[in-house]
């Protein structure tokens, strides 16, 4: 090879080895313009639907409360609810009572009214929700109307969410961005900005657009936020500047650096994610005994991952990560397929036997609550009656009014709620009072200070007093001493669990002893033998 060829060669190799650091931070900051600005589209799109899900969510509370003192006059009183209900929100602009023909028979207001606007209503997905629109005055600001109906009545509650606001898009883009509240049907309820030169057709910015959505899973609404391309690059002139400087300079070593920096470390919450396509949590089964009769009346199901390799994970190492992340309630809502699956044809030769699940906070503000398990156990035997609903003490529910319609509507159905942990936080008399629970949970907190030297236990006395006040059937948990067996049989305790009885069980071990304490062919009469034999026989 000539020998002005090979330099020649050598030459266009260290041109582009030179040029390729500066070329491939160039691509990478744009790339890295391009996912910020997607993320926060993301970020902002989320931010307005949320804020309008609040906003219906905190009507239909409102709707819900006042609708049962209602009644069909509309006297000073009824006017006063109404008004009253509207005041203690934020976004509530009015609310009314509709006559059968869809007339306004009360409001909130005492200004003579008139017909409402012909407004189309969408359907939640869960509830006796439906949300429109009234499209007669199209600013851009979103005047939703949200109607409520159990059958017999129907209420009607205008909203202004302001979610046409700017101050939730940074500053150089309030010139270029566009966001669209609309329903599934493409009617748009309200836009960002309010003002018409900016709230039309987005194609009139020209261009190419980054677009981000976000879909309601419970509202026929979405949210949607678009940014063209020339804002975003506009708003990397200075990084680019720095890139031109430093690319030649820095090469291949910033770039390592930057390929790094953009690796995302494995979180808690992507195992639990995995675990939970793997189908790696599985229930165990921690018996319940009557302890005044010794007859096996059910159990607690407890959840533990078992990881592929075999690794068994207890509860404490992921539980309060699976709650905080929101992963808990699809955990659990699987859970309760596996267990149904497992043990229903168990339970359904035994309709005495009781199983107890753990539910989150997420599980009272979710409406959906009711029907997942409406739907989950609505064929395979176990009855609703069977079920026990278990609302921890120790985390505090965000919205009492929200549970309490919650509870009532698992107990609509026939299931149980329980107070857990009672005694270890700071609501659990109120959740008593307001949410009309069944059953209470003695701690094992409380449940080990009784010992072969204590007299009494005031706490525990205390909670017994309690629950026999609000005539609410009492369980101890984590009893694991002969001592406390008879110390809490002498008060009246009704049922207990713990390590004297037995460990939280797999399914197998589970239906072995459910079989041996109570065979199918008597199980309708079934009589529990002596508890120390139960034991016996459980161990």
């Amino acid at each position: 090879m000539p020998r002005s060829l090979t330099n020649g060669m050598l030459i266009l190799l260290a041109l582009i080895v030179a040029a390729s650091p500066l070329l491939i931070m160039r691509w990478v900051v744009n790339a890295h313009a391009a996912a910020q600005a997607q993320t926060m589209l993301d970020n902002l799109s989320r931010r307005i639907l949320q804020h309008a899900e609040s906003t219906v969510a905190e009507a239909a509370d409102a709707l819900a409360s006042v609708a049962p003192r209602l009644n069909d006059s509309c006297g000073p009183d009824v006017r006063e609810r109404l008004s009253t209900a509207v005041a203690e929100t934020t976004n509530v602009r009015s609310m009314f009572a509709l006559a059968a023909d869809g007339s306004i028979r009360c409001a909130s207001s005492e200004i003579p009214l008139h017909a409402l606007p012909n407004i189309t209503y969408r359907p939640a997905r869960h509830g006796p929700l439906a949300i429109g629109v009234d499209k007669t005055v199209d600013t851009g600001r979103a005047t939703l109307y949200l109607r409520w109906s159990d059958g017999e009545r129907v209420l009607v509650a205008v909203l202004a969410p302001d979610v046409h606001r700017l101050d939730i898009v940074p500053t150089d883009w309030q010139e270029t961005a566009i966001g669209l509240l609309s329903f599934h049907d493409g009617t748009i309820a309200a836009s960002i900005p309010a003002r018409q030169s900016f709230a039309g057709n987005g194609s009139a910015l020209g261009g190419r657009l980054f677009t981000a959505e976000t879909v309601s899973e419970s509202l026929p609404l979405r949210a949607a936020m678009s940014l063209p391309y020339e804002t975003i690059w506009a708003s990397r002139c200075s990084l680019g500047l720095f890139v031109e400087v430093a690319g030649g300079i820095m090469g291949v070593a910033f770039f390592a650096l930057v390929l790094n920096a953009a690796r995302r470390p494995r979180t808690v919450e992507d195992a639990l994610q995995r675990g939970l396509r793997r189908d790696e949590f599985v229930p165990f089964y921690q018996p319940v005994f009557n302890i005044q009769s010794g007859k096996l009346v059910g159990c607690e199901v407890l959840i533990r991952w078992r990881r592929k390799d075999g690794q068994m994970i207890p509860p404490g190492a992921f539980i309060q990560q699976a709650e905080e992340s929101g992963i808990a309630v699809e955990m659990t809502s699987q859970l309760m397929r596996k267990v149904r699956d497992e043990v229903a044809p168990y339970y359904a030769e035994r309709p005495h036997l009781k199983l107890a699940f753990n539910l989150f906070a997420d599980h009272f503000s979710d409406l959906s609550t009711e029907d997942d398990i409406r739907e989950t156990f609505r064929t395979g035997g176990i009855r609703y009656t069977q079920l026990v609903f278990e609302v921890t003490e120790r985390y505090p529910l965000p919205n009492l009014n929200r549970a309490k319609v919650a509870i009532s509507g698992l107990q609509s159905l026939g299931c149980r709620v329980a107070l857990d942990d009672a005694g270890t936080g700071h609501g659990g008399l109120a959740y008593l009072q307001k949410l009309g629970m069944d059953q209470i949970k003695i701690d094992k907190l409380f449940v080990d200070t009784i010992t072969a030297s204590s007299a009494s236990s005031p706490i525990v006395d205390s909670l017994i007093a309690l629950g026999r006040s609000l005539g609410m059937e009492i369980v101890a948990e984590g009893v694991e001493t002969t001592e406390q067996l008879t110390y809490l049989k002498s008060r009246g305790v009704d049922c207990a669990q713990g390590f004297l009885f037995a460990k939280p069980l797999p399914g197998a071990a589970y239906i072995k002893l459910v079989e041996s304490l109570l065979p199918a062919r008597h199980a309708a009469v079934a009589e529990a033998d002596d508890l120390d034999d139960a034991i016996r026989r459980a161990a």
